[in-house]
């Protein structure tokens, strides 16, 4: 037991069996080099070593470091892959996609992943300065083009007409050879040549993160408002709202720091976060998600050269058509946040319904002259929640008292409730465990437009909508819409190729003529990367 004990704390810690931090990269791989505004950027990603991470932040950046997108991925098997949408009032210019785990801001962003991209605004004739920026001709390329001795790619034809259907073949050359990742895109070619930056490694404010290995971390800290003393020991309550409602508790270290571990969540979510012992003089801060550490990463003067100008023309001639008759997705059937949606307790042992009686004067006589589980007793002064049950011991602890899924540190406060504003009161009345903490049950009141029943809530408490990784995707191929004009800049896009001695796949030629480039990227069981790429034109119809 205390062997696997140990396991686990180097695990958290980030630590390999040898004591030696464990230094995680990220491979990075985009299905394209340029993009037009208003298009999404697809990616791949490779996390070695496999030190447990299971979320990746991907963002796009500015070269003077400022992020304009930017998002949460799971991490699986060591892969991740998603998307980025480019917002449609950026500037032409060139920008870099960036990667890395929350454990690798340890080692400050110059250990990040980036990979230059260029992007075009053709509405707007303003070009992205970097003239402050450090010339880029120092820059050190990782990604190291190779003449396809890894992986021959055979298309069935050189010349294709629109709506022509090209069948490609992919053969291993290096059977003996085994890859890590392999990520597949055809595309236009004559696009601008970008490759991976590795920047030098620079002095920063270390940081201190442990692995994301089950989910997210929302992490922070609790300090005294005056003075910014750490508050250690204390016990600070999470709830989630809207759909996948939780509440969890968690208790700050000796530095006042605290971490909570959320799993299975998606998009945004609210949180409202709170000290158990609710004080005016307690602070809350919330880590960043996202590095905010300033960095400045060299970037090549933006240029195009003819070839290159023609085909960013072509492509935003598709964006413009595609945006005019794109299909609109079905509007979003999902219950709102705010629509009845199971707690983490399940069903109550009792369900007091307030529009079921007849109107009180008070939310606290529904307690007392009803037949309840749950009575309000008084001592010292104040007044507290007995929950009514037949385990021994039950009354010795506090029942978790809620609104909302909002703990009530000061049960006090439920004087100031209008019934009228409360649906329901549901009532636990058994021990419940949440986290380290054991409650005498758990009462959680309900408004009826989950307002909080307008209410104060703890002064210590603080409000965040926070961002979780985005529904998986295992594969995005992209085909021709069934109505309206194919007006496809990627035609496909494999992120994660499975590829056996000798694979299979086709793909409609587009109706937009030119050059296009069937890419293999990918990395070798080894670390090492590499591209194979051949052409095919589509003829004028």
């Amino acid at each position: 037991m205390k062997t696997i004990n140990a396991i686990l704390l180097l695990s958290v810690l980030g630590l390999n069996s040898s004591g030696q931090n464990i230094k995680e990269k990220v491979m990075l791989f985009t299905d394209r080099s340029l993009y037009i505004t208003g298009e999404n950027i697809l990616f791949s990603a490779l996390l070695s070593p496999d030190a447990g991470s299971s979320i990746l932040y991907c963002e796009i950046i500015t070269p003077e470091g400022s992020a304009v997108a930017g998002g949460k991925f799971n991490i699986a098997n060591s892969r991740s892959s998603g998307s980025l949408y480019i917002p449609s009032d950026l500037v032409t210019g060139n920008y870099f996609i960036r990667a890395y785990t929350k454990l690798m801001r340890n080692d400050g962003p110059f250990s990040f992943s980036y990979l230059q991209i260029a992007i075009i605004n053709p509405y707007l004739n303003e070009v992205l300065s970097n003239e402050t920026m450090p010339e880029a001709d120092n820059i050190q390329v990782k990604l190291q083009k190779e003449s396809a001795d890894y992986v021959k790619i055979i298309p069935d034809k050189k010349l294709a007409g629109t709506g022509d259907s090209i069948h490609v073949t992919l053969l291993n050359n290096s059977p003996q050879q085994s890859f890590r990742n392999i990520s597949l895109a055809v595309v236009p070619d004559s696009l601008p040549q970008y490759s991976q930056v590795i920047l030098p490694g620079t002095r920063f404010e270390k940081e201190s993160f442990s692995p994301e290995i089950n989910g997210v971390h929302v992490t922070g800290s609790v300090t005294e408002k005056t003075g910014g003393q750490s508050i250690k020991d204390m016990i600070v309550n999470l709830s989630i709202l809207g759909r996948g409602r939780d509440f969890m508790t968690a208790i700050t270290d000796s530095a006042g720091r605290f971490a909570f571990i959320l799993r299975g969540y998606s998009g945004y979510r609210d949180l409202f976060l709170c000290t158990a012992e609710d004080s005016v003089g307690q602070k809350i801060t919330i880590d960043n998600d996202f590095c905010t550490t300033p960095i400045a990463v060299p970037a090549s003067h933006f240029s195009l050269t003819q070839a290159e100008r023609r085909a960013a023309y072509r492509m935003a001639l598709n964006v413009q058509v595609d945006s005019l008759f794109r299909i609109k997705p079905a509007t979003d059937t999902s219950p709102a946040d705010n629509i009845e949606d199971a707690y983490f307790y399940g069903t109550p042992d009792e369900t007091i319904k307030i529009d079921n009686y007849v109107q009180l004067p008070a939310l606290e006589d529904y307690f007392n002259e009803l037949p309840t589980l749950v009575k309000i007793r008084k001592s010292g002064g104040h007044k507290y929640f007995r929950i009514l049950g037949d385990q021994t011991g039950l009354s010795e602890f506090h029942p978790l008292v809620m609104i909302d899924l909002v703990a009530l540190n000061d049960p006090g406060r439920i004087a100031g409730i209008s019934p009228r504003d409360l649906d329901r009161i549901e009532v636990i009345n058994s021990f419940y465990v949440k986290g380290a903490q054991v409650y005498g049950g758990i009462i959680n009141l309900i408004s009826k437009r989950g307002d909080f029943a307008g209410i104060d809530l703890p002064s210590s408490g603080v409000f965040a909508r926070y961002g979780f990784p985005v529904e998986k995707t295992d594969e995005i191929k992209f085909t021709a819409q069934k109505s309206g004009p194919d007006a496809r800049n990627t035609l496909i896009w494999i992120p994660h190729l499975i590829l056996t001695t000798q694979s299979t796949f086709s793909f409609t030629a587009p109706p937009t003529p030119g050059r296009y480039l069937i890419t293999v990227k990918g990395v070798t069981a080894d670390g090492r990367e590499f591209i194979s790429a051949v052409s095919f034109e589509v003829l004028p119809g």
